[in-house]
């Protein structure tokens, strides 16, 4: 409930045929990401002690046992990230749009665009680059129309309140063409005071480093540290 400092996981069920596939703590993280961005202080959940209970899955997302039960359950306790919880959150959806459109052209035969023009000096760009930067600028321009936005492919956007995104969609285009992961996007958002929230993304890996200016946070399909 709203004013309360912990949310409740209930309960959460996978379909047997798409169990050990990664659906489950993708859908958990979803959960944290909403309850996170809705301003509570902790996630709470329980479970029956069991041979096969679930209690390692959660401790890999960053659940710990908080040695208090519920009726015959263990609870779990995941502790929330402070500090600019909407700003944050609405970073991670960048990254998540990003991540969407860089995708689909990874290791594929993508035209190469070469920025800089001169022999002894090559500065590839790709569709992926041109297509991250444009997802992310449309959820920006949609949701928060008075940022600023500065951005690798397509230049600055002057805000009006005195925040701007900083976006480079593919920094290391060189290992994106490559078909290496050695690749990431770069998203940071900055005022007159310096940065304030910021997103270091490899979705084809599934790693994520993030931080509020006060903590900083590295995500895997392993759970969150």
């Amino acid at each position: 409930r709203h004013g309360e400092p912990d949310a409740g996981l209930w309960r959460i069920a996978i379909a047997t045929p798409f169990q050990r596939r990664g659906y489950g703590a993708a859908a958990v993280r979803l959960v944290i990401e909403l309850v996170r961005e809705r301003g509570y202080q902790r996630l709470l959940l329980s479970h029956v002690p069991a041979e096969d209970s679930p209690g390692p899955f959660y401790e890999r997302l960053g659940f710990r046992y908080t040695g208090a039960l519920d009726d015959d359950e263990r609870v779990m306790a995941l502790d929330l990230a402070p500090a600019s919880p909407s700003l944050l959150s609405f970073a991670h959806r960048l990254a998540d749009a990003a991540g969407a459109a860089i995708l689909p052209h990874f290791r594929t035969a993508v035209g190469i665009t070469d920025k800089a023009g001169q022999p002894a000096d090559i500065d590839p760009v790709t569709e992926g680059d041109r297509a991250a930067e444009r997802a992310v600028r449309a959820l920006i321009e949609a949701e928060r129309p008075h940022d600023g936005i500065l951005g690798e492919e397509y230049g600055r956007k002057e805000g009006a309140n005195g925040l701007e995104w900083v976006v480079d969609p593919i920094d290391g285009t060189r290992g994106f063409v490559s078909g290496f992961p050695t690749w990431g996007t770069l998203i940071g958002l900055r005022d007159s005071d310096g940065p304030q929230v910021g997103v270091i993304d490899q979705p084809y890996t599934g790693e994520r480093w993030f931080g509020d200016g006060e903590r900083a946070w590295f995500r895997s399909r392993s759970g969150t540290i």
